[in-house]
């Protein structure tokens, strides 16, 4: 909570005529709270990088790299990003995400042509399917 003292609002207390002074003194301490939204941006992770030159020399050590870090591991040929290494598990996280932003397009779009069903029948379903029967 943000503080601001008479002393801050106004000009010296000295300088305020009676009815100014009353005023002040009668306002003791103005507590004004801001609602401000913060936003935060955090600086991209630089990505590890090696030229394909070191990939040819140690292929194995490289492996190893994008396994432990689980980050993606840029390769440079002439100076040039050419190419990402993955390791498995990125790359099946990433196409899992990639199957369901396509599902949720897909989705939008039928809502958008009108097809579809109602959401009560969904839950409906989902339920008796749960349950272990048929709808």
């Amino acid at each position: 909570m943000l503080r601001i003292r008479r002393t801050v609002l106004f000009a010296p207390i000295a300088q305020l005529d009676d009815q100014r002074k009353q005023l002040v003194d009668s306002l003791g301490t103005l507590e004004i709270s801001l609602n401000v939204p913060l936003e935060v941006t955090f600086m991209a992770k630089v990505p590890d990088i090696i030229p394909i030159t070191d990939l040819r020399h140690d292929a194995a050590a490289a492996l190893k790299r994008v396994k432990l870090s689980r980050q993606p591991v840029v390769i440079t040929q002439r100076g040039r990003a050419a190419a990402v290494l993955l390791s498995m598990e990125a790359y099946a996280r990433g196409e899992h995400e990639r199957q369901l932003l396509r599902l949720i397009a897909r989705g939008e779009q039928e809502i958008a042509a009108g097809r579809g069903f109602e959401l009560d029948d969904v839950l409906a379903e989902a339920d008796a399917l749960l349950a272990g029967g048929p709808k």
